[in-house]
């Protein structure tokens, strides 16, 4: 017996939305975590899904990634799939885990992209991972809490 009754995972943008946008839709990619989710449940393990653990759909980083404003729209349409999608079978959501360290990779070598353009590009994208954090709570909220009965946030990094 494992003795957890919750099981945090990340879905990755490109496995269901191969170009990043939502009318691209991968129906394996789908599969894959219908059976995951399914299963967690099966064992009597509630999924808490993380929507953005650091892998964005190379298309997108070849729009600037998060230092293009235009992401926050592409991450509420991202979101909406997976909590239409989803969301009949998940009650814990996850926007962004980390958005700090997100932001670490357009300012300085630290993280992917690894942009090195502290004082623009960093700022940018955390305006607009922020941003898209509020447009997808505020879909849920709008539209998919009142029948799906779930909680949605964001990750903060502790340090």
């Amino acid at each position: 017996m494992l003795m957890f009754n919750h099981y945090r995972f990340s879905i990755s943008w490109s496995r269901v939305l191969p170009t990043g946008q939502d009318n691209v839709v991968s129906k394996a990619g789908l599969d894959f975590y219908h059976k995951l989710i399914d299963q967690l449940k099966a064992n009597g393990i509630e999924p808490v899904v993380t929507l953005y653990h650091w892998d964005l759909p190379q298309p997108l980083q070849d729009l600037g990634g998060w230092a293009n404003p235009l992401m926050a729209d592409y991450f509420q349409r991202y979101a909406g799939v997976m909590f239409k999608e989803f969301g009949n079978k998940v009650k814990w959501w996850v926007t962004i885990n980390e958005p700090l360290e997100v932001i670490g990779g357009y300012g300085e070598e630290r993280y992917a992209p690894m942009l090195n353009q502290h004082g623009t590009a960093d700022y940018l994208a955390a305006h607009t991972l922020l941003r898209a954090h509020a447009k997808a709570y505020r879909l849920y909220d709008s539209t998919f809490r009142a029948t799906q009965k779930g909680k949605i946030g964001i990750t903060l990094n502790a340090t």
